[in-house]
C-alpha cells in the first residue's frame, strides 16, 4: 500500500495560522483532487522507469532472470528489456492504480492506493522479495518516487498557503 496521511494533531498548529479556515477544514477534498492523481502518476512512473526511491536515492529494479524471460517468450508475454518487468499481463499494475482507498477518522485523513485480491499478494512479494520456493528479488512497486514526494509537499504547502 502507498498512502498519504495527514494527521490533525501534527498540523493543528499550522491550521491555526491559516487564514482560510474553509481550506483547513476541507483537507479531504484536497487529498481527493490533488493527492490521488499524484499517487496514480507515481505508480505509472515507477512501472515506466522501473525504479524506486529507497529514502536516500533512486534505485533501479533488478533485471528479470533468463528463466523468466524464456518462460515469457514461450507464453508470448515477453515484450523485451525495454518493457516493464512487472507488467506481464498488466494485472497488478492496473489493480494498484485502481485500488484507491480513503480513510477518515477523528485524528487523520488518508488517501492511498493498494492492490487487492491475488494482486495484493503479488505486489507484496515484489515489494519485499522472496527466497522460497525460488528467489524473486525485491522490485518495489509501492514506493514513492522522489519527485512525487516533492510535488506532494509543494502542493500541500500551496493549498494551505504556507
Amino acid at each position: 500500500m502507498i498512502s498519504i496521511t495527514i494527521q490533525k494533531a501534527k498540523y493543528k498548529y499550522v491550521l491555526g495560522l491559516i487564514k482560510d479556515k474553509g481550506k483547513a477544514s476541507n483537507i479531504k477534498t484536497f487529498l481527493n483532487n490533488t493527492c490521488e492523481p499524484l499517487l496514480v502518476k507515481n505508480v505509472e512512473k515507477t512501472f515506466r522507469e522501473k525504479t524506486f526511491f529507497d529514502g536516500s536515492s533512486t534505485q533501479v529494479w533488478t533485471k528479470l532472470s533468463d528463466t523468466t524471460k524464456k518462460r515469457r517468450l514461450k507464453k508470448g508475454t515477453w515484450y523485451g528489456d525495454h518493457a516493464s518487468k512487472l507488467q506481464e499481463y498488466y494485472d497488478m499494475y492496473n489493480n494498484i492504480k485502481s485500488g484507491v482507498f480513503r480513510r477518515n477518522s477523528a485524528g487523520s485523513h488518508s488517501i492511498g492506493l493498494r492492490p487487492s485480491g491475488k494482486e495484493a499478494e503479488k505486489a507484496n512479494i515484489h515489494q519485499y522479495g522472496q527466497t522460497t520456493p525460488f528467489i524473486i528479488p525485491a522490485r518495489p512497486p509501492l514506493t514513492f518516487q522522489e519527485d512525487i514526494i516533492d510535488k506532494i509537499i509543494h502542493e500541500t504547502e500551496r493549498y494551505l498557503s504556507l
